[in-house]
This record gives C-alpha cells, structure tokens and sequence, in this order.
C-alpha cells in the first residue's frame, strides 16, 4: 500500500511547516526583472504559503471591520493591536 504524504514549506523562511501553521494568503510583493539595459519594477499579486513567525513579520495592516466600512491601522511592536482599543473606546 502507498501512502503519500504532502510536506508543507514557508515560501519567505523556506522551513517545513504543518499544515495548520500554514497560511495561504494572496499578498503583493515588488517584482524586479532585468531587461537589457533597464531595470523594472513592478507590483503583483502573489499566493505565498508562510509559517506563523513570517506571517507576523509581513502581515502589517489589521482592521476592526464593520459591514462595509473599516478603520485600517498598521501593527507596530509599540502598537501590537492597532484598531482594536480604538473601537473599545467608543
């Protein structure tokens, strides 16, 4: 009998991971291609497979959502859970 087995790998950090500490986010990264005499740059949209401790490294941006509207805040170490005291103090 085979029995295969699937291996999960942070695409930032490259270690193996398990698949409930996998996070499959579409996220955008800054693409650079080298074309003759000219460097470009530009941004895409990228689906990453990352682990816990690089998901708190990248994902930087949280938001306490309503139906439709949201206050966005960016995480900070000073600030860990941006936008969140703020709508307890309301």
């Amino acid at each position: 009998m085979r029995k295969e087995e699937i291996k999960y790998f942070c695409d930032i950090c490259k270690k193996e991971i398990k698949e409930e500490d996998c996070f499959a986010v579409n996220y955008p990264v800054v693409c650079t291609t080298d074309q003759p005499n000219m460097l470009m740059s530009y941004i895409e949209q990228r689906k990453l497979d990352i682990c816990r401790h690089c998901a708190t490294e990248v994902l930087k941006i949280s938001v306490r959502a309503s139906q439709r509207f949201g206050n966005y805040r960016i995480i900070t170490e000073e600030n860990p859970m941006a936008g969140v005291e703020d709508e307890n103090k309301k």
